[in-house]
């Protein structure tokens, strides 16, 4: 399971994914939604044939049945019932019974991604009456589910089929992917964006010895337990206890983004080397973005593989 809470997971799957900069656009612009933009989204929304035939196609490739189900967004069953050919599906958990569709799906989880803009993105929109939980504008909330799928899928779905899935997002947003602006990544958005800058210059040798030096960087313990694992679980509380949440979410995005732009890192998103860049970056950025509310042995540990490789974070 995915969470804007501990981002390291998620950024190393979608660097390795390859449509990647796609999702990471959805996901960045889905966490500025509001109320406005979801009823935006609830008006250009339409339930249509061709929308279920799409996600017909998207669920054979994730593993999955079409997500406009009251499991994941609230919206009731899609007309028809499972798309044919579809994998059975374990209704608890949305996940396919079909070993193989369940590996392919593997690195970039579809069903995570939803459940992660369900209950964390989007997890604003939902109102809990007594035993039920409602979902306010569900045409928006399914528009967005609509959007990512067609994102994660990407050529693999025909011009018509990405259509119906996209037209409502394409419609109240644009074709142009989000930039997040220096305000979005937090108090200390500067210093985030200067390491991001560096990020986008630095070589993929360079990158790759960063990978290495984070491999290197203290192993598990005989209880199985990594050090950097327990520091970056304590950024990651850091953001949650002070509610920049958000804005760290959106300072990781943009990091997945640099690793991806043309010219940045060649060879190594997707591969072993390129996990261990993800996850070094991640810790990076965490830690920078947190700097403040971080025990400075923390912030030392964190950011070790970088400034033993890229050389000291100002500030």
């Amino acid at each position: 399971m995915y969470s804007l809470v501990s981002p390291a997971e998620l950024a190393t799957a979608l660097v390795r994914h390859g449509t990647a900069l796609e999702v990471t656009d959805v996901l960045d612009r889905a966490l500025r939604i509001d109320r406005t933009d979801l009823g935006r989204l609830s008006l250009a929304y339409r339930d249509e044939l061709r929308r279920h035939a799409a996600w017909g196609r998207v669920g054979e490739l994730a593993g999955l049945t079409a997500p406009a189900d009251e499991a994941r967004v609230g919206t009731g069953p899609p007309a028809g019932g499972p798309s044919p050919g579809a994998p059975a599906v374990d209704a608890a958990a949305g996940r396919a019974a079909d070993p193989a569709a369940a590996r392919a799906s593997a690195e970039l989880h579809l069903g995570h991604l939803l459940d992660l803009v369900r209950e964390e993105v989007l997890g604003w929109s939902r109102e809990q009456v007594g035993d039920l939980v409602i979902q306010t504008d569900p045409g928006g909330a399914t528009a967005v589910a609509d959007a990512l799928g067609g994102a994660w899928a990407g050529a693999d779905l025909t011009p018509d089929d990405r259509d119906p899935l996209d037209r409502p997002w394409r419609t109240v947003f644009g074709e142009l992917p989000v930039v997040a602006g220096p305000e979005d990544l937090g108090a200390n958005s500067g210093q985030v964006r200067q390491l991001l800058d560096n990020l986008v210059t630095t070589s993929a040798t360079t990158l790759a010895q960063l990978g290495e030096a984070y491999r290197l960087q203290a192993p598990p313990r005989p209880s199985g337990v990594r050090p950097w694992d327990v520091a970056m679980r304590r950024a990651c509380q850091a953001s949650f206890v002070t509610g920049n949440v958000r804005q760290v979410a959106m300072a990781q995005f943009a990091a997945v983004r640099a690793q991806l732009l043309p010219g940045g890192a060649a060879g190594l998103p997707g591969t072993p080397a390129g996990d261990a860049v993800a996850q070094a970056v991640a810790g990076t950025v965490q830690a920078v973005a947190m700097r403040e509310t971080l025990d400075p042995v923390v912030y030392r540990f964190l950011v070790f593989a970088w400034e033993a490789t890229l050389g000291p974070i100002p500030g």
